[in-house]
């Protein structure tokens, strides 16, 4: 136990990260964590999901978490919360959210997570990859993604997607792939990891070209291909989706600055997935209100990930625990809406995605999306934007043909 708890201390000594040790799920000591936060500021490894460790995983509130278990003894160590970029006031807030802390102790709050190292997902990995064979002499190349928000993407699909990426850069000639990295684009703006992977598995046809060559170097090709996109996703999703223009550009300047110092096409692919996730987990939580409670988190959450389902209010608050009163009293203060109309308004926003980006009928969409019949959808769109929802993909297809 001494020995355990030494490393731990050295361990946050050397690389500023937060660590707690577990036995049987219970906490057993940590270090790194201030003395007014030790009754708030941990997670439960079993917040990670079902994934056996080593792995990591992010949470809503955008914290990175890692975690091994000792085989010698069958200790946990969850080493975090960390975070790739600065420390802003809005991840406090939903560090605060997420753990339920009073609010009085947010400079509390804010000075821990500020002296935390940034790190990003691939540079915890390969920390936890280390540690890992340190304490149970096993050698990895990867780490399982746990996430109670994404499930896990293969290194395949993550491969297969990185090596489509720009394909034809002539968009005049490929207007499937520019249609295509608005899609994805839309995915990252909205925070929609689960749809971004489904994007990306699906990935482009045979037909639709090769990635231009922008060196004979394979290194510097990809190097080239992930400043682009890291560009492209900064300029034309973060910023745009209401993500703070300097802690956008910080993060695009770490991510290139990493991807400068790597050395193989399969490191980069597996940082372009890291990019890809992280920014999308970051676009999920940009548009909240400031000083919102965790069951409205919570709440919020559920929702956007059954859009596709007939969810109610009753459902929406048996998921949290609480009572439907409850929640329709909270919900209503702090998002200044209904549960009802913030159900609808997602699933409007859902549905332009669908016109402007898919070729599926009216009929489809308003049963994807619930509604009881099609005219029942179009009233509520037309209600919603001031127009039909044919005459809007008109006028979106006729914009991107003018724009393309």
């Amino acid at each position: 136990m001494q020995e355990l708890l030494n490393f731990c201390q050295s361990f946050h000594a050397a690389h500023y990260l937060p660590v707690a040790a577990f036995r049987s799920g219970e906490r057993l000591f940590s270090a790194g964590f201030p003395e007014a936060l030790q009754e708030y500021g941990f997670i439960s490894p079993s917040l990670l999901g079902e994934v056996q460790p080593p792995c990591i995983g992010m949470l809503p509130d955008q914290a990175l978490y890692g975690m091994i278990r000792l085989e010698r003894t069958g200790d946990v160590l969850l080493i975090g919360p960390a975070y790739n970029g600065g420390i802003t006031d809005a991840i406090v807030r939903r560090y605060i959210a997420q753990h339920n802390i009073p609010r009085e102790l947010f400079d509390e709050v804010k000075r821990f997570l500020c002296v935390i190292t940034p790190f990003s997902y691939n540079s915890l990995s390969h920390l936890l990859i280390y540690l890992h064979q340190l304490m149970n002499g096993e050698s990895l190349t990867k780490l399982a993604h746990a996430s109670i928000n994404y499930r896990q993407l293969g290194e395949a699909t993550a491969e297969r997607y990185v090596e489509s990426m720009y394909q034809a850069r002539d968009f005049q000639h490929s207007h499937g792939t520019y249609q295509y990295e608005l899609q994805m684009l839309e995915c990252i703006r909205k925070g929609d990891s689960n749809r971004l992977m489904s994007l990306m598995q699906k990935g482009y046809s045979a037909e639709m070209g090769k990635p231009g060559v922008l060196s004979n170097d394979p290194v510097r090709q990809a190097k080239n291909l992930f400043i682009s996109l890291v560009a492209l996703i900064g300029r034309n999703a973060a910023i745009p989706g209401g993500m703070d223009v300097e802690q956008t550009y910080y993060l695009m300047d770490a991510y290139i600055q990493e991807c400068e110092g790597l050395q193989s096409v399969e490191d980069i692919h597996e940082l372009t997935f890291s990019v890809l996730m992280d920014f999308t987990q970051r676009m999920q939580h940009e548009q909240l209100p400031q000083n919102i409670s965790g069951d409205v988190f919570q709440s919020i959450q559920f929702i956007n990930k059954n859009l596709s389902k007939n969810i109610s209010i009753q459902d929406v608050a048996d998921h949290i625990g609480r009572s439907r009163s409850y929640l329709s009293k909270h919900f209503q203060q702090e998002m200044k809406q209904s549960v009802g109309q913030y159900i609808t308004a997602c699933r409007m926003k859902e549905a332009k995605s669908l016109l402007r980006h898919t070729d599926k009928s009216l009929v489809e969409i308003s049963m994807y999306l619930c509604f009881s019949s099609q005219s029942h959808f179009q009233n509520t769109f037309k209600r919603f934007y001031g127009e039909t929802p044919m005459h809007y993909r008109q006028r979106r297809l006729q914009e991107s043909f003018l724009n393309g």
